[in-house]
C-alpha cells in the first residue's frame, strides 16, 4: 500500500518517535493500535523499540484529524521541505559564486602584482641600460680625447705613445655595475633584519627539538632544513649584508658549504640551545668547531648539520640568559 506521505512510500513500519512526528499523533492515539513489533525490556539494556505499520497509522491519523485536514497537513509540510531545499540550493549556489568571485579577484590581484613587478623590472632595466650607455658614451669620448691627445703628442714627440686601457676598464666596470644593479629586487634593511631574526628563532627551535641521544646514550647527529631562505637573508645571517649576490662565498656546483660559529648563525652560544634529558642538559656540541652550513641558492634551501653534546650547565654562568637572543 502506497502512503499519502512521500517519505513513507516504500516503508512498512516506523518507530514510535516517527509515528508521532509524521502523523501528528500522541501516546493516547497510539494506544488504539496494536504494535507490529512490541519492544521488550531486558536487564541492563532498557526497553526495546516499538514499531507500527504505516497503513494503520495513516488510517488512525485520518480518523483523528479528518481526511481533508490530514492531507492539508501533509501538503503543507511537503511545501515547507521544498522551500527549505530550494533555499539551501540557493545558498549553496551563492556561496559557490562568492567563492569563484573571490578566486577570480585573487588571480586578478596576483596578475596585476606580477605586471607591476615586471613593469618595475623593465623600468629598472631601462634605467640601468641608459646608465651603462651613458658610461659607455663618456668612456668613448674619453677614449677619443685620449687618442687625439696621444696622436698630437706622438706627432710632437715620436718616442711617446698613448693608451686607452683606462677607458676600456671604465667601460667594463660600468657594464658590471649595470648587471649588478639589474640583478633583482633588494630587501629593505628593516625587513631583512626581521627575516634574519625570524630565521634564527626557527633554527634554534628545530635544533633544540633535534637534540637527542641513542639508546646507548651516544650523542646523535642533527640535520635541520629551512626553506624559502633568500640569498640576501643568508648573507645577512652570516654577517655579510653587503653581499646580497653571494659573490664572496665559495660555491661548489650549486651548493655553498662553509663552517660558522653558533653565535654567528643562531645569535647565541651552543650552550644556550639546550634540552633536558635524564637529569642533564643536552646542548650543541662545539668542541670540534662550529656548525656546518649548506645553502642552495637555486632552491632557497638552507641545511645545518651539527651534533648533540652533554653539558651540566648552571644558568647563573650562561653568557646569554635564556629568552634574550641577539
Amino acid at each position: 500500500m502506497s502512503s499519502r506521505i512521500p517519505e513513507l512510500a516504500n516503508v512498512y513500519v516506523v518507530s514510535t518517535v516517527d509515528a508521532r512526528k509524521m502523523f501528528w499523533l500522541d501516546s493516547n492515539h497510539l494506544r488504539r493500535l496494536t504494535p507490529e513489533v512490541q519492544g521488550q525490556s531486558a536487564f541492563g539494556v532498557g526497553r526495546g523499540t516499538t514499531y507500527y505499520k504505516v497503513s494503520d497509522l495513516e488510517r488512525l491519523a485520518i480518523s483523528v484529524h479528518g481526511k481533508d485536514n490530514f492531507e492539508a497537513k501533509v501538503q503543507k509540510r511537503q511545501r515547507r521541505k521544498e522551500r527549505a531545499k530550494e533555499m539551501k540550493e540557493a545558498v549553496d549556489r551563492a556561496a559557490e559564486k562568492a567563492r569563484e568571485d573571490l578566486l577570480a579577484k585573487r588571480k586578478l590581484a596576483i596578475r596585476e602584482k606580477e605586471n607591476e613587478l615586471s613593469k618595475a623590472r623593465r623600468v629598472r632595466g631601462g634605467e640601468t641600460a641608459r646608465t651603462a650607455l651613458g658610461a659607455s658614451a663618456s668612456a668613448n669620448v674619453s677614449s677619443a680625447n685620449t687618442m687625439t691627445s696621444s696622436s698630437s703628442s706622438s706627432a710632437a714627440h715620436p718616442l711617446s705613445s698613448g693608451s686607452s686601457s683606462s677607458s676600456s676598464a671604465s667601460l667594463a666596470a660600468a657594464k658590471v655595475a649595470a648587471q649588478q644593479e639589474a640583478a633583482g629586487y633588494e630587501l629593505k634593511p628593516k625587513l631583512r633584519a626581521d627575516l634574519v631574526k625570524a630565521l634564527r628563532s626557527q633554527l634554534r627551535r628545530m635544533i633544540r627539538n633535534g637534540l637527542s641521544l641513542s639508546p646507548s646514550s651516544i650523542p646523535q647527529a642533527i640535520l635541520v632544513e629551512a626553506t624559502c631562505v633568500l640569498p640576501e637573508v643568508f648573507a645577512s645571517l652570516l654577517g655579510r649584508p653587503e653581499d646580497p649576490t653571494l659573490r664572496t662565498f665559495s660555491q661548489i656546483g650549486q651548493t655553498i658549504s662553509l663552517e660558522a660559529t653558533c653565535e654567528t648563525v643562531l645569535g647565541c652560544s651552543g650552550n644556550d640551545v639546550r634540552r633536558s634529558a635524564g637529569g642533564s642538559w643536552l646542548v650543541i656540541d662545539t668542541t670540534e668547531g662550529g656548525i656546518m652550513l649548506e645553502y642552495l641558492p637555486s632552491k632557497f634551501l638552507l641545511r645545518i648539520k651539527t651534533h648533540t653534546g652533554h653539558g651540566d650547565i648552571d644558568e647563573r654562568y650562561l653568557t646569554t640568559p635564556i629568552g634574550r637572543w641577539k
